[in-house]
């Protein structure tokens, strides 16, 4: 682990300074243009400044779908797999799964117990959702009519259109202050810009 480190962790710093330093230079770029020749970073950000309509995107998500009739048409089908796969699941954790096994068979450098504490955490978790699931196997077999109940009260329709309209809002107050102060914002871009160069470099060669 400490061999792949020292590998790794150059690698991982050279890049991390090479993406920085192109960004940087990038928004000097930038920071000169709106110096130079604003009205190139104004006429190139109306263009870039796209608005793109959530509600057309997610209208996929919006139909709904209904799959009762096949559900209860086949429920028998259904709960024989359901009830199959809970039994192997509860089998599987209660019976071949050994948390103390996987961990001592585990590369690791004194991570035992956090090991074990994830481990017997999953398998308790499995367990119990393979009792859930046993259940709900045996009654989607037998009588599916008994999760009507529970379908009804699950069965919310949730609109997307609703949870993502701040997204679709057009937030323009940044780009009509740098529009009125170009020059204002090409000196900050500047200056930020170089300041933050030096101190990535010297970041870099300590």
């Amino acid at each position: 682990m400490n061999e792949i480190n020292q590998i790794l962790l150059p690698i991982l710093t050279q890049f991390l300074f090479i993406t920085g330093l192109v960004m940087l230079l990038f928004s000097l770029v930038i920071g000169m243009l709106m110096l130079v020749r604003p009205s190139a970073i104004i006429g190139l950000n109306k263009q870039a400044s796209t608005m793109f309509s959530l509600r057309r995107s997610t209208k996929v998500l919006e139909t709904p779908r209904y799959i009762d009739h096949a559900f209860y048409n086949h429920h028998q089908i259904l709960g024989t797999i359901v009830t199959l796969t809970s039994a192997y699941v509860l089998y599987y954790f209660s019976l071949v799964f050994d948390a103390d096994i996987i961990t001592g068979s585990m590369a690791h450098d004194g991570y035992d117990d956090v090991f074990s504490v994830l481990l017997n955490a999953i398998q308790i978790t499995m367990l119990i959702t393979g009792v859930v699931s046993l259940v709900i196997g045996v009654i989607v077999f037998i009588r599916p009519s008994r999760l009507k109940t529970f379908e009804t009260w699950s069965n919310h329709w949730v609109s997307t259109r609703r949870a993502t309209r701040s997204l679709a809002e057009d937030k323009d107050q940044i780009n009509q202050m740098a529009y009125r102060n170009p020059k204002l914002v090409g000196i900050i871009f500047v200056c930020l810009s170089i300041y933050a160069a030096i101190g990535l470099f010297m970041i870099y060669i300590n």
